[in-house]
C-alpha cells in the first residue's frame, strides 16, 4: 500500500515537473518575442509604396522628394531589419544626391549600400553598386578612385556582366585612363573594345573606336599610326557609302599629313574632302564644311608658296561665306587674303582686304582679330611710304589693344589658369574627403557590429537569468514536494502493519524511483555543467570585447602619437627653411652691396676714361695744328721739289688732316657725353648749307666716278638749327655715302617738306647693312662688317656724332637698308 501510494506521488510529481517545464518554455518564447520585430504584410506594403514613390520622383527629376521618401523608407526598413528595403532605400538616396552633384553624401550612401549587399552575398547587385560608385568618382573628377572601382567590376567572374555592360564599362575605363594621362593604357583598352566590335562586325562601333584610337595616337604625336586608323575609318565609310563621314575622314587624314609636313598629300586629301562636301551641297547640305575645306586648301597652297592657288581657294571661300556667314567669318577670310597679298608684296590688295576686315569687325567682341588687322594695316602703310597713315593705324591698334574688353579677355585667361589651380587643389581635398568618408563608414560599421554583439550578449544574459529563475522555482517546488513526501512517509509508517503484504512490491517500486531520482540528479548536474560552460563562453566573449577595446585604444594612441610626430617634424622643417631663407637673404644683401660698389667703380672709371680721352685729344690737337702750319709754310716756300717729294708732302698733309679730324671727333663725342654742347641756333636756309657740303665732296666723288644727284624741293622755309653742327652732320652722312658706294655709281640727295618738318635723305647703292650691324650702327667706335669700297679710313665715330647732334637739335635720324 505504501509502495503504491509512493508511486502515485511520483507520477503526480512527474506531471508537475512537465507542466513547469512547458510554462518555462512558453514564458521564454513570450520573452524572446517581446524583443523581436516581425515584418507584417502591411509593413512591407507600406515600405514598398514609399520606395515606389521615391523611384517615380527620381524618374521625374524631383530629387528632393526622392530623398525625403527614400529616407523615410530607410528608417522604417532599418527599424524592422528589412534588408531589401534598407538596400534599395540607400541606393535611391545615393542616386538622388549624385544627381544633385552632392557627391560626398552620395558616396556615403553608396558605401552603406555596398556593405548591406555584401551581407547578402549578392554578386550581381554588388557589381552594379561598384559600377555606380565608379561612375560617381568619374563625375566627381576623381579618376584614380573611379579606375579602382571599374577594375573591381571587371575582375568578377564571367557570366555576371553582360557583353553590353562590359563594353560600356571598358569605354568608361578608357576615358578614365585618358583623364589620368595614361594614354598607353587607354589605347590598350580601346584595342580590346575594337576586337569585340570586329568580332560582332559592328561597323558603327568600329568607326567610333578607331576615331578614339586615332585621337590617342595624335595626343602621343604618333601621326603615322593615327593615319593607319583614319585610313581604316575611310574604308569602312566607303563600304557604308556614307559621304559625310568620308569627307570627315579625308579632312582628318589631311590634317595628319600636315602635321607630318607632307603638304602635297595633305592637299590631295583636303581636295577629296571638298569634292565629297560639294556633292553633299547639291543635296542641300550645310556650307560650313565647304568653307572649312577651302580655307584648309588655301593654307596648304600658301605653305607651298603657291600664292595664286591660295588666293583662288580663299576667294571661293569668300563667295560662299558672304552668302551665309557672319561678319566675323567674312572678316577671317579677308584677313587670310590680306596676309597672302602682304607676303607676296601686293600691298594695295593687302590694304583693301585688311580694311574690309576692320570694317566688319568694328562693333564685334572679337577685339584680338581687330587689333591684329589694325596692326597689319599700319605695316602696309609703312611699306608703301605713307607714314602718316601708318602712325594713325598704329595708334588705333594701340587703343584697341589697351581697350577694356581686350583686358577682360586677358583677365579671363588668367582666371581660367587660377581655376585650373583651384581645381587641382579641390581634387586633392576631394580625395582626402573621400578617404575620411570611407574611414567614417568603416568606423560606423564597426560600431553597429559591436552594438549588435552587445545586444546579443545582453539577450543571452536575460535568457540565463530567466533559466536561473526557472531553476530556482523548480528547486522550491521540489523542496515543497519533499516536505509532502516526508509527511506521507510518516503516514505510511503508521500504516506499516497494513502494508506488509506489498513490501516487496514497494521495495521494487522504491528502487525504480531511486533509479529515476539518480537520473534526474544526473540531468541536473549536466545542466549545471552546461550553465558553467555558458558562463565561461560569456566570460570569453567579454574578454574578447575587452581586448578589442584595448586594441582600439592602442590604435588611437598610436595615431595621436604619429600626428604629434608630424606636427613636430613640420615645426623642425619650418625652422630649417627659415634658417635657409635668412642665409639666402644675407647672401643677396651681400651681393647687392658688391654690385653697388662695382657700379660706383664703373662710374668712376667711365669719368676717368672720359677725362683721359679729353686730355689726350686736347693735347694732340695743338701739335697737329703746328705740324699742319709748318706743312703749309713748306708748301709756300719750297720750290724745285721733285714730284716724288711733292707726293710725300701730300701724303703727310692728308695724314695730319685725318688725324686732326679724328681728334676733333673724339673731342665732339666727349663734349656730347659731358653734355657741354653749346648750340647756336638761328634761322638757316638748309638747301644752301646742303649745296655747300655737296660741292666740297664732288671732287672726292669724281675720283671714284660717283655722280651726286640733288632732288631739293624749292621754296623750303628756313629752319632753326646750329649751322656748324648741321654742316658737320651733312658732311658725315655724305662722306659715308661716298666711302661705301661702289665705283661709277650714283648718290641721290633728297630734301623735301613733310608735315611740319623737313626730310633729308642720302641714298647710295652700297652693299647694304646686315641686321647685326644695324643694331650697332649709331654706336661709338663700332666698325661694321661692310668696308669702304676704295679702302678709305673709318673711325667708327661719325654716325654716333650725327645721332647726338641731330637729337640735340630736336631732329630724328635713322637708316633703311
Amino acid at each position: 500500500m505504501n509502495s503504491l501510494l509512493l508511486y502515485k506521488v511520483q507520477k503526480m510529481l512527474g506531471g508537475f515537473l512537465k507542466g513547469l517545464l512547458l510554462a518555462f518554455v512558453i514564458t521564454f518564447y513570450m520573452f524572446t518575442n517581446s524583443n523581436a520585430q516581425h515584418i507584417t504584410k502591411n509593413d512591407s506594403l507600406r515600405i514598398e509604396n514609399l520606395i515606389k514613390g521615391a523611384n517615380s520622383s527620381l524618374m521625374k527629376y524631383n530629387y528632393d522628394e526622392t530623398i525625403d521618401l527614400a529616407y523615410v523608407s530607410y528608417l522604417e526598413s532599418d527599424s524592422l531589419s528589412y534588408s531589401s528595403g534598407i538596400k534599395r532605400s540607400l541606393l535611391l538616396l545615393a542616386d538622388a544626391y549624385k544627381a544633385k552633384t552632392a557627391y560626398s553624401s552620395s558616396l556615403n550612401y553608396y558605401l552603406q549600400a555596398e556593405a548591406e549587399i555584401e551581407k547578402q552575398k549578392n554578386v550581381e547587385e554588388l557589381v552594379r553598386v561598384n559600377y555606380k560608385t565608379g561612375e560617381l568618382f568619374f563625375e566627381w573628377g576623381v579618376p584614380e578612385k573611379a579606375l579602382a572601382y571599374f577594375n573591381k567590376v571587371l575582375a568578377v567572374e564571367k557570366g555576371v556582366l553582360s557583353e553590353t555592360d562590359k563594353i560600356e564599362l571598358l569605354n568608361r575605363k578608357a576615358e578614365t585612363h585618358l583623364k589620368l594621362n595614361q594614354n598607353g593604357k587607354a589605347l590598350d583598352t580601346y584595342n580590346e573594345l575594337l576586337k569585340v566590335f570586329r568580332k560582332n562586325d559592328n561597323k558603327e562601333q568600329i568607326i567610333n573606336t578607331l576615331k578614339k584610337i586615332a585621337s590617342v595616337y595624335t595626343l602621343q604625336n604618333r601621326y603615322e599610326d593615327a593615319l593607319t586608323s583614319n585610313f581604316e575609318i575611310l574604308e569602312v565609310n566607303k563600304q557604308l557609302n556614307d559621304t559625310a563621314s568620308m569627307a570627315t575622314s579625308c579632312n582628318g587624314i589631311g590634317f595628319l599629313y600636315k602635321s607630318l609636313s607632307k603638304l602635297p598629300e595633305a592637299l590631295s586629301y583636303f581636295e577629296q574632302a571638298l569634292e565629297y562636301n560639294e556633292l553633299m551641297d547639291k543635296k542641300g547640305a550645310n556650307k560650313n564644311a565647304i568653307i572649312s575645306n577651302l580655307i584648309n586648301i588655301g593654307v596648304i597652297y600658301q605653305s607651298l608658296g603657291d600664292y595664286r592657288g591660295s588666293i583662288r581657294s580663299f576667294n571661293k571661300a569668300l563667295k560662299v561665306v558672304e552668302g551665309e556667314g557672319s561678319d566675323v567669318e567674312i572678316a577671317v577670310i579677308h584677313n587670310y587674303l590680306a596676309s597672302i597679298y602682304y607676303n607676296s608684296g601686293n600691298y594695295p590688295e593687302a590694304r583693301k582686304h585688311t580694311q574690309h576686315a576692320i570694317d566688319l569687325l568694328q562693333g564685334t567682341e572679337n577685339i584680338r582679330m581687330l587689333a591684329s588687322s589694325q596692326k597689319r594695316l599700319s605695316h602696309i602703310y609703312e611699306k608703301t611710304g605713307n607714314y602718316e597713315k601708318a602712325l594713325e593705324s598704329y595708334q588705333e591698334y594701340s587703343v584697341t589693344k589697351d581697350s577694356l574688353l581686350y583686358r577682360q579677355q586677358l583677365n579671363q585667361e588668367k582666371e581660367q589658369y587660377k581655376q585650373f589651380l583651384a581645381e587641382t587643389v579641390e581634387k586633392q581635398s576631394k580625395l582626402e574627403l573621400i578617404d575620411q568618408e570611407m574611414k567614417a563608414l568603416e568606423l560606423r560599421n564597426e560600431k553597429v557590429k559591436s552594438e549588435k554583439e552587445k545586444q546579443e550578449v545582453e539577450l543571452q544574459l536575460k535568457e540565463q537569468q530567466l533559466q536561473n529563475a526557472s531553476l530556482a522555482n523548480e528547486q522550491l517546488q521540489r523542496e515543497k514536494q519533499m516536505q509532502k513526501l516526508v509527511l506521507i512517509q510518516e503516514q505510511i509508517e503508521a500504516q506499516k502493519k497494513d502494508q506488509e503484504i506489498t513490501v516487496l512490491e514497494q521495495k521494487r517500486d522504491l528502487q525504480a524511483l531511486q533509479l529515476k531520482q539518480s537520473e534526474i540528479l544526473k540531468k541536473e548536474r549536466q545542466k549545471e555543467l552546461e550553465l558553467q560552460k555558458s558562463k565561461l563562453d560569456l566570460q570569453e566573449s567579454q574578454l574578447k570585447s575587452s581586448k578589442e577595446r584595448q586594441q582600439y585604444l592602442i590604435w588611437t594612441a598610436g595615431l595621436f602619437f604619429v600626428i604629434l610626430i608630424l606636427i613636430f617634424s613640420g615645426f623642425i622643417m619650418k625652422r630649417r627653411d627659415n634658417k635657409i631663407l635668412l642665409s639666402q637673404y644675407e647672401k643677396i644683401n651681400e651681393q647687392k652691396e658688391k654690385i653697388e660698389l662695382i657700379n660706383k667703380e664703373l662710374v668712376q672709371l667711365n669719368e676717368e676714361k672720359n677725362s683721359l680721352i679729353g686730355i689726350v685729344a686736347h693735347d694732340l690737337k695743338s701739335p697737329l695744328n703746328q705740324i699742319s702750319g709748318i706743312l703749309d709754310i713748306i708748301k709756300l716756300t719750297s720750290r724745285g721739289q721733285t714730284k716724288e717729294q711733292q707726293e710725300y708732302m701730300e701724303k703727310i698733309f692728308e695724314s695730319v688732316k685725318r688725324l686732326r679730324n679724328m681728334v676733333t671727333k673724339i673731342l665732339d663725342v666727349n663734349a656730347i657725353e659731358s653734355k657741354t654742347l653749346n648750340l647756336k641756333t638761328e634761322k638757316v636756309d638748309l638747301p644752301e648749307v646742303l649745296n655747300e657740303v655737296i660741292s666740297r665732296f664732288e671732287e672726292m666723288a669724281n675720283k671714284k666716278g660717283i655722280a651726286i644727284h640733288k632732288q631739293i624741293e624749292s621754296n623750303l622755309p628756313p629752319v632753326n638749327v646750329d649751322v656748324e653742327y648741321t654742316s658737320e652732320v651733312f658732311e658725315n652722312l655724305l662722306s659715308n655715302a661716298v666711302k661705301y658706294s661702289p665705283l661709277d655709281e650714283e648718290i641721290t640727295v633728297k630734301m623735301a617738306a613733310q608735315n611740319s618738318s623737313i626730310r633729308i635723305e642720302f641714298i647710295d647703292k652700297g652693299q647694304g647693312i646686315s641686321r647685326e650691324d644695324m643694331k650697332n650702327l649709331f654706336g661709338r667706335y663700332h666698325k661694321l662688317s661692310a668696308r669702304p669700297t676704295a679702302g678709305e679710313d673709318s673711325t667708327g665715330l661719325g654716325l654716333s656724332i650725327v645721332k647726338k647732334y641731330v637729337e640735340a637739335m630736336n631732329g630724328k635720324v635713322w637708316c633703311e637698308s
